[in-house]
């Protein structure tokens, strides 16, 4: 538990022992009056972490951020050293919080990613045109192809799903220029100076 947490009574304001915390129960207080004091759990937990420590000796590194604090770690991107307060621990690494910063930008820290692109669903639906238009497939197609192995081992969804749609995708998009081609050889071959 931390260190002196300071609830006061409503009535008199005289600080409330831990014991008095009655978690809605109510309970006296010196002054006569009843309180209840129902705490967030913060309160009694210890603070997660260490401390930072200052810097003592002229020859000690400071962390970057902090001058006043020593620093314990560099950062595994960019060098600086960190003291216990800056150090970010993220997908393996200790990391500061510039680069953290960075990395969640670029969406590079897979840990902390709330949203992914689902590039095979989008794939899938580049093969649908065909369906019900025939030129678009000139360039859906291709495109699917390209999304397919383009893509292959991007990060897939935060819910983790097999690779079946690249599979089709890849089929389809396959299927539509293999059929478009045969259909331009049609064509051509029904033009009178190629019979």
């Amino acid at each position: 538990m931390p260190a002196n947490p300071i609830l006061r009574c409503g009535a008199c304001t005289k600080p409330l022992s831990p014991d008095s915390w009655s978690g809605g129960l109510g309970a006296a207080c010196s002054c006569g009056a009843v309180t209840r004091v129902t705490p967030f759990p913060a309160m009694t937990h210890a603070p997660a972490g260490a401390a930072p420590e200052a810097v003592e000796a002229e020859n000690e590194a400071s962390c970057f951020y902090h001058p006043g604090n020593r620093a314990t770690t560099p950062c595994d991107d960019c060098g600086r050293f960190l003291c216990n307060l800056c150090l970010l621990k993220a997908d393996g690494r200790q990391i500061c919080p510039a680069c953290f910063a960075t990395a969640l930008r670029a969406g590079t820290l897979l840990e902390y990613q709330s949203k992914r692109t689902n590039y095979d669903t989008v794939a899938l639906a580049l093969t649908t045109p065909v369906l019900f238009f025939v030129w678009p497939a000139l360039l859906s197609a291709p495109a699917a192809l390209y999304m397919t192995f383009r893509h292959w081992k991007s990060p897939r969804g935060l819910l983790r799903k097999p690779r079946f749609r690249y599979y089709l995708a890849a089929l389809l998009a396959t299927a539509e220029i293999v059929g478009l081609f045969a259909l331009a050889v049609l064509i051509v071959k029904q033009l009178p100076f190629f019979r």
